[in-house]
């Protein structure tokens, strides 16, 4: 007999079956040790089991089981298969797979520095979200608080680089209008744009529109 242990949805990348043989159309055991190849093939998946057919029945076996040193046998089909002049009894075990689920850490890099976190599936899409500051622009995200780092999209398809990432949010300041008003009338007044991070000390006396002005 012939077992095909199917890489299943892993076909894309890598060769398509594993072959353990056997003789005439006995049942065939699968070992633990079998099924070892299939970890860490399918990127951003993990094994979880395999699916075979046992006498024109559908079952499965977990992962958690194979590891425990618990072999299965498998009845291959009655009828045999030729190939290459050759008759085979065909036995088939597919692998099964689920993506992996990574936590990504969000940090919101200002005064309070908000930590939340995001459980995030491989291969689906995200939103990392648009957090707000007052009197800051949101930025992005990026891999390092001072921005130094990888910036990450704040959307887009989830991928491998997501296993145990944290993120900070890029602020830059907003420009905000400071107005200085003189003369006697109290109507008189010039403007100025400042950062909210620029540090600003009003001088003794200033020349505006031509005109010294004193501050009291």
């Amino acid at each position: 007999s012939v077992l095909i242990l199917d890489k299943g949805d892993a076909t894309t990348a890598l060769d398509s079956t594993i072959f353990v043989t056997g003789s005439g159309n006995e049942s065939i055991t699968v070992t633990k040790k079998d099924c070892e190849v299939f970890e860490d093939l399918y990127e951003g998946h993990d094994f979880v089991g395999l699916k075979y057919i046992d006498n024109n029945n559908e079952k499965e076996i977990s992962k958690e089981t194979l590891e425990a040193n618990t072999d299965i046998t498998i009845q291959p089909d009655f009828e045999p298969t030729t190939y290459d002049g050759k008759d085979f009894f065909v036995a088939k075990a597919t692998a099964q797979y689920k993506a992996k689920t990574y936590t990504v850490t969000k940090n919101t890099n200002d005064e309070n520095n908000n930590v939340k976190s995001d459980s995030l599936t491989f291969g689906e899409s995200y939103d990392l979200g648009t957090p707000t500051r007052a009197d800051y622009e949101f930025k992005g995200w990026n891999t390092e608080a001072d921005g130094t780092g990888l910036t990450i999209p704040t959307e887009g398809t989830v991928d491998t680089s997501f296993d145990g990432l944290t993120v900070y949010a890029q602020w830059e300041p907003k420009n905000v209008k400071v107005t200085y008003v003189y003369g006697y009338d109290g109507e008189s007044n010039a403007e100025r744009m400042l950062s909210p991070e620029q540090p600003y000390v009003f001088p003794e006396e200033a020349n505006i529109e031509g005109t010294t002005i004193h501050w009291f």
